[in-house]
């Protein structure tokens, strides 16, 4: 898995899995499908909008169709009612440093929630 589009974490645990290691079963929201959002939602990451307005833009943006669909398939593939929606933003775990949670993390997540949880997820950044 390419780090670049769903962050260290989640790359090093798609290793894991790869050398069959047990690690629980996931599913990773890239980057792309991010960008998609923002293009979507006609969201511009720009030096002259504040964080604050950047988070209720995503806050208040909705899923195009196909990514909802992928989102939905994707958790129901997974074992499980409730799910944990956290970060593996890019950059924040590498070999020097380590931030990890700086993003928001929810756990017990019903699917039903998701959307919205990964939003808030995406606009704690």
């Amino acid at each position: 898995m390419d780090s670049s589009l769903t962050g260290s974490k989640a790359a090093n645990l798609s290793v894991l899995i790869h050398n069959r290691f047990p690690v629980p079963k996931g599913y990773a929201v890239t980057t792309e499908a991010f960008k998609d959002f923002c293009i979507f939602n006609g969201i511009s990451i720009r030096d002259d909008v504040s964080a604050q307005e950047l988070a209720e833009a995503i806050t208040n943006g909705i899923f195009s169709p196909d990514l909802a669909n992928d989102i939905g398939r994707s958790l129901n593939g997974l074992n499980g009612t409730s799910f944990a929606i956290r970060s593996s933003a890019i950059g924040e775990d590498g070999f020097t440093d380590s931030m990890g949670e700086q993003l928001q993390t929810f756990l017990c997540v019903p699917k039903e929630q998701a959307q919205e949880k990964i939003k808030a997820c995406w606009s704690s950044f």
